[in-house]
């Protein structure tokens, strides 16, 4: 078992160092671009964006050594595919611009990790959880809609201050290179629908969660989050 964790561990480093790699080449290649041929007006997003994700690919290093948390090898990879998807492909590739439903793929998919990661956070504020499944299953939507919501005023507040493009507020005539700003009901759409899709989203993880949670008793270890010495504590009593 520990040497099968090993292994795990070995291809998640592995695949974070190649994403935080192709993050800093891309990072650089925009802005050695910016300089010499000029900032279009995607080029303050992509840079914004890649700085971004180098912070967020560390979260869950920080979770880890900072609060000592161990999280499943199956929760960092999707989480960090999930990062690379959203900023390298949406931003860098501009696959939010050449197919529209990327980004609504992706705020699905972050909603369902983000509700089953919720599902093991009561247990890691308190020794002795005893939620049941529904409550659990409560707690892990009303979360990941908060985390969703913070998400979008994220963006808002970033769009005003820089004058990025984040919640897609303008579209693009050149593939993120002329922005054309919309108006009235178009200008929202992409905020609701968000919203919307990160709800249909977190209800799907929370009551898959709760159902396995109801039928096993808990997640199973390769969707838990919890602390070792917790856990070697347990199996002592």
């Amino acid at each position: 078992m520990e040497g099968r964790k090993i292994k795990e561990k070995g291809r998640v480093r592995i695949l974070y160092s190649a994403t935080s790699s192709a993050f800093v080449f891309a990072l650089i290649s925009v802005i050695v671009s910016a300089i010499s041929e000029g900032e279009g007006d995607g080029v303050r997003l992509i840079i914004f964006q890649l700085v971004m994700g180098l912070f967020f690919l560390r979260v869950p290093i920080f979770l880890e050594k900072q609060a000592g948390l161990y999280i499943p090898s199956a929760l960092v990879v999707s989480y960090t595919l999930f990062i690379f998807c959203s900023i390298f492909l949406g931003e860098v590739a501009l696959m939010y611009y050449r197919f529209p439903p990327f980004d609504d793929i992706l705020h699905g998919a972050s909603a369902i990790l983000l509700s089953l990661f919720a599902l093991s956070i009561p247990s890691l504020l308190t020794r002795d959880c005893r939620l049941s499944p529904l409550a659990l299953g409560l707690f892990a939507l009303s979360f990941t809609l908060l985390i969703g919501v913070l998400w979008e005023i994220y963006e808002f507040a970033f769009d005003g201050i820089l004058g990025l493009n984040m919640q897609k507020f303008a579209y693009s005539e050149e593939a993120g290179q002329r922005l054309v700003a919309l108006s009235g009901r178009a200008a929202l759409s992409d905020t609701m629908t968000d919203l919307i899709i990160d709800t249909l989203g977190a209800t799907l993880g929370s009551v898959t969660g709760a159902v396995i949670i109801k039928r096993c008793g808990e997640l199973p270890r390769e969707l838990r989050v919890y602390r070792p010495e917790r856990q070697a504590d347990e199996g002592r009593t």
